[in-house]
């Protein structure tokens, strides 16, 4: 039985690597970083062991060859560089990046508006194609994001496509998204489409601001009561057509209508660490930027703007990427005239 330890030899009659470092590793296998023999080049091989998990694999290479056959390489995708087995394992060798996203916040504590546009900018453009492309990406998180050298620029990558499927794939109540990221219509598993990955964009959003989860839910149970404090109830269409609303929400009559609400096991009545509404990010001392000027102020309040849009509650009113993409946040028309020399 093969083990991936640093020091491994991985072979294919045509090329061999050498495993330096083990990068990461969970429930679906590893990733190393490997020197390929004859070369200085440097690639993230991906390694599955489980059925389950080669599946994944399979399917994440199915859909990389798909995005980078329509121009991937100019839209911030991860470049796929080949897939091959080697002893009951299935391998995917892909370009090698530097630290993800979430490894970044955590080294800056939080990001300014002006590390987060760029960021924002470049995520979108990777939505927009993924979308034109016909895939949902489904597990949009920082780990799932990557920088191509941290140290020099804010150059990023989107990765891992193993939960990624077409549109016509889609199966209402299928288990999605990390749960901090997961969109309302997932929770209550009602039909969703390629708005559940720009509800996780604006997770991550607020995420690089305060350098904390926006929604810190500690199970299932927990996450429901947070939207709902911070982005309010899900719409009546959706709470109706839900597979799972039964497991959050009840329906009351009251003085003759009738109101949905929490049940009494999701209401979460404990002080919760969660914002009262998206407004209050105009409150934190992270988006003043000093000296708080008119200009810099409106470019605060368009950022929340653009937040709002991104966690509306309602799928059907979220925002697109490509719509996000010409949002003055992050076109910067706004600003035109701040940069013009006297």
């Amino acid at each position: 039985m093969f083990t991936l330890t640093r020091g491994s030899r991985i072979s294919t009659p045509s090329k061999a690597y050498l495993v330096q470092d083990i990068l990461g590793s969970g429930a679906f296998g590893n990733v190393a970083r490997c020197k390929k023999s004859g070369s200085k080049e440097v690639v993230a091989l991906k390694v599955m062991k489980l059925q389950e998990d080669i599946d994944s694999g399979l399917r994440e290479r199915a859909v990389l060859e798909l995005l980078h056959f329509q121009g991937a390489e100019n839209h911030n995708i991860i470049r796929l560089l080949d897939a091959f087995a080697f002893k009951g394992h299935y391998c995917i060798e892909l370009e090698h990046l530097d630290i993800s996203l979430y490894q970044f916040i955590l080294k800056k504590g939080r990001l300014s508006l002006k590390e987060i546009r760029p960021i924002l900018h470049q995520l979108a453009s990777g939505l927009a194609f993924i979308k034109n492309s016909g895939i949902i990406h489904s597990d949009l998180k920082p780990e799932n994001v990557m920088m191509v050298d941290h140290r020099n620029s804010l150059q990023l990558k989107i990765i891992d496509f193993g939960l990624a499927h077409a549109i016509w794939e889609v199966l209402p109540g299928a288990a999605i998204q990390t749960g901090w990221f997961r969109a309302p219509e997932v929770w209550l598993g009602g039909q969703y489409d390629h708005a559940v990955d720009l509800w996780s964009l604006g997770c991550m959003t607020v995420e690089m601001l305060l350098g904390k989860t926006l929604f810190p839910g500690n199970n299932e149970a927990d996450m429901m009561p947070h939207i709902v404090k911070t982005v309010g109830f899900p719409p009546d269409q959706l709470l109706l057509s839900g597979r799972h609303t039964d497991d959050y929400f009840v329906q009351r009559t009251v003085r003759g209508w009738r109101v949905w609400r929490l049940k009494p096991s999701n209401r979460n009545d404990r002080k919760t660490r969660t914002l009262n509404s998206l407004q209050d990010l105009l409150l934190m001392d992270q988006i003043q930027e000093q000296p708080c000027t008119p200009d810099k102020r409106y470019d605060s309040e368009l950022f929340v703007d653009l937040v709002t849009q991104l966690l509306h509650v309602d799928p059907r009113a979220r925002i697109c990427a490509q719509n996000l993409l010409e949002h003055p946040f992050i076109s910067m028309s706004h600003m035109k005239g701040m940069f013009q020399t006297q």
